[in-house]
Formats: C-alpha cells, sequence, structure tokens
C-alpha cells in the first residue's frame, strides 16, 4: 500500500485530502505542522508527501530543502494557491517532482497515472 503524507497548514485541507486519499487505497497520514513533517519523513520515509508552499514557522520549500538532506529519493509534490512560476522553479531545482496549484482536480485516476505511475 503506497504511504502518503499531506502537509497543509489549514487542517480542513488535510482532514477532506486524507479523506479522498484513503478511499482511493493509500495509506495516510496528515500533519498542519512542517515541523512534525520533517520527523515523519525521516521516521516514515513516504512513498510520496504533498506539500503545502507557504506554511510558518517554515516554508514548505524549506521542508523540502531539508527533507532531500536526509531522503534525496523523497518523491514530493508541492501544492499551493499561489500560481507563481518562480516559487515552482524554485521548487523543482530543490527536487519537487510536481507543482500543483489549488483548486486541483481530485480525481483517482488523473493522480494514480501522474504520480504514482499506475494505470
Amino acid at each position: 500500500m503506497w504511504q502518503l503524507l499531506i502537509v497543509d497548514d489549514e487542517e480542513k485541507i488535510c482532514h477532506f485530502l486524507g479523506a479522498f486519499f484513503q478511499r482511493c487505497g493509500f495509506a495516510t497520514q496528515t500533519t498542519t505542522s512542517p515541523l512534525e513533517a520533517l520527523e515523519r519523513i525521516q521516521a516514515h520515509q513516504p512513498d510520496l508527501v504533498l506539500l503545502d508552499v507557504r506554511m510558518s514557522p517554515i516554508s514548505g520549500l524549506e521542508v523540502l530543502r531539508r527533507a532531500k538532506r536526509f531522503a534525496p529519493d523523497l518523491r514530493v509534490v508541492m501544492v499551493s494557491a499561489l500560481d507563481d512560476p518562480q516559487v515552482a522553479h524554485e521548487a523543482m531545482a530543490l527536487g519537487a517532482i510536481d507543482y500543483v496549484t489549488k483548486p486541483f482536480t481530485l480525481d483517482a485516476v488523473w493522480w494514480a497515472e501522474r504520480f504514482f505511475g499506475l494505470p
């Protein structure tokens, strides 16, 4: 079963996305804390992380930067309401596999094909 970590500072978004991906058959964990996300990534090495850009006390970009130091193969999709090509470019340069802007599709097939290579 695919392990998915959802990191967003809005608890409602974590709950909503967590429920969606659980219905799709993923084992999900959620957190609103970017610092807790780093701990979970280090302890559990999820298959995919959905990571919000704007968080506090550190940004999602900083979480990505730090996580890649101890988990260089970690697959991270940055998620943001901010449609900013410069931020997207920075995220990709730091090792994100994609940058998805909110609102985005909650289509199980789209996510499975795009990020898990599943038919």
